[in-house]
C-alpha cells in the first residue's frame, strides 16, 4: 500500500516554487516510507520471511536525507531514521551473508570458491 501511495517517490532536488507546505508534507511522506521500511526490513530478519518494500532509489540514497530538509536546521529524528535505514540494509546484507556461507558449508563448497561476489 505505501508504494501504491507513492510514498517511495524520490525528489532529489525539490522544485523551487514548492511552499512550505509541501516541503513538510512530502518530508512527512519520506520519514512515513522509510519507517516502513525499517519496520518492514526488522519483520522480514525476525520471522525469516521475504521484505514487501522494494529497496528503491529512495532507500538507497537515505543516507543523506535528513541533510536535504530544505529548510536549514537538521531534525535529530530525521537523523535516527535515516541511522536506522542504514543499519537495516547493513542487517539484511549480514543475513543474505550468512545464509550464503550456511548453504556453501551444507552443499560441500563450491571447487573451494565462496560465491561473495553475489552479495549484497
Amino acid at each position: 500500500m505505501a508504494v501504491d501511495l507513492r510514498l517511495n517517490r524520490y525528489v532529489r532536488n525539490p522544485p523551487p516554487h514548492e511552499t512550505e507546505f509541501q516541503r513538510l508534507e512530502r518530508r512527512n511522506r519520506e520519514r512515513t516510507f522509510l519507517v516502513l521500511f525499517v519496520h518492514d526490513r526488522a519483520l522480514s530478519m525476525q520471522c525469516n520471511k521475504q521484505w514487501m518494500l522494494p529497496e528503491c532509489e529512495f532507500i538507497r540514497n537515505a543516507e543523506h536525507w535528513h541533510e536535504k530538509n530544505g529548510s536549514g536546521a537538521i531534525r535529530p529524528e530525521d537523523v535516527i531514521v535515516a541511522a536506522f535505514v542504514s543499519l537495516r540494509r547493513i542487517a539484511v546484507c549480514l543475513c543474505l551473508l550468512r545464509s550464503l556461507c550456511i548453504h556453501f558449508l551444507i552443499s560441500g563448497g563450491n571447487g573451494g570458491h565462496f560465491p561473495c561476489e553475489q552479495t549484497c
